[in-house]
Order: C-alpha cells, then sequence, then structure tokens
C-alpha cells in the first residue's frame, strides 16, 4: 500500500511534452520534478541549447525584409508548397493567400514531408477576397508586381524592382491572375 502513494506523486511530478522535431519524427519527452518549483522552470530552455537558439535567431535575422509573395486561388496544394520551399530558401518571412474561387487550404497542413520545414518558419495571411489583401499590402507601403500575360504588361526584363518593398502575385495554375486582381 505505501508503493501507491509514490507512483501518484510520481505522476503528479511529472510533465508530458510532445515535440515535433525538424525531420518530422515526433518525440515525446517527459520532466520529473523534484519539488513544484521545478515545474515554474521554463521547459523549452530544457528543450534547446542556446547555441540552437542562437543559429535560429541569426537566421530569422537574415531574411528578407521589404519582399513577400501573394498567391491567388491556387488549385493544386502541391504547387503552393513548392513555392512556399522557394520563399523560405529565398528568406521571404510572409506568404498571403487569396481563396476566393479555389477551395480554401490551410498552408500549414500542406508538404507534411516536403515542406514541413519551411512551413514551422513563414507566417501566413489568408484572404477571401483580392482587395481586402491588397489593402494590407498598401498600408503597409508594399508595391505590387502581378505576372500576367497581356499585350499591355511590361516585360519582366523591363521593370525596376528597387522599390523599398515588393509584393510578387501569382495567380492560378490555369487561368492566372483574376480580372478582379489585375484590376487593382
Amino acid at each position: 500500500k505505501e508503493s501507491q502513494p509514490k507512483k501518484r506523486q510520481q505522476k503528479n511530478n511529472q510533465k508530458k511534452i510532445t515535440v515535433v522535431s525538424p525531420v518530422q519524427m515526433k518525440v515525446t519527452v517527459i520532466f520529473f520534478y523534484r519539488n513544484s518549483m521545478d515545474r515554474e522552470h521554463d521547459i523549452m530552455g530544457q528543450m534547446i541549447s542556446k547555441r540552437r537558439q542562437d543559429k535560429i535567431n541569426m537566421v530569422a535575422s537574415q531574411r528578407q525584409q521589404g519582399l513577400t509573395v501573394v498567391l491567388e486561388d491556387i488549385h493544386d496544394p502541391h504547387n503552393a508548397a513548392a513555392v512556399i520551399r522557394s520563399c523560405d530558401a529565398f528568406g521571404v518571412q510572409d506568404v498571403y493567400f487569396i481563396f476566393h474561387h479555389q477551395k480554401a487550404f490551410n498552408p500549414r497542413k500542406i508538404g507534411k514531408v516536403s515542406s514541413a520545414s519551411a512551413n514551422k518558419w513563414l507566417d501566413f495571411h489568408t484572404y477571401k477576397n483580392p482587395g481586402d489583401c491588397l489593402d494590407v499590402l498598401k498600408a503597409e507601403d508594399y508595391t505590387s508586381f502581378a505576372t500576367i500575360l497581356d499585350d499591355r504588361a511590361t516585360s519582366v526584363y523591363e521593370t525596376s524592382f528597387l522599390d523599398a518593398k515588393v509584393a510578387l502575385l501569382f495567380g492560378n495554375e490555369h487561368a492566372g491572375i483574376s480580372d478582379e486582381l489585375a484590376s487593382l
């Protein structure tokens, strides 16, 4: 009978945390506490070394400032995952999604294996219509450049991207950007 209270006490003095590592392996970490004061200790401080935290901070500080990507009505989530990986590789922090004709999907849930690392580090913003998205970008002083096949379009080779903040707009795989987005 004396062993039962010890087991209960042991369960009360443990905390279970499930962590997803960068290689997408679920790891369950169980911390045992000697007393209630230990519970107040910062758990994440035990899990990430100072060297690792410094590296994360260094990489984050080298992200592109003033460059963002907007994806409108992407049909295939795997195409969005490819763009997300490219954004991560080129240091683009914010990716905007507009879903007004295509079925919306959660950018964090796509590319579980191939884009998992990128999904963790980027910020996603989702809108139901192009006007709301561009209003936010304009309020943040972004100049928008869209990919469009039109006789009136300026060639990418003749375009100056020297603006302080640039938003690159990409449309649907089949139809390109919508007329509504093009008119804005």
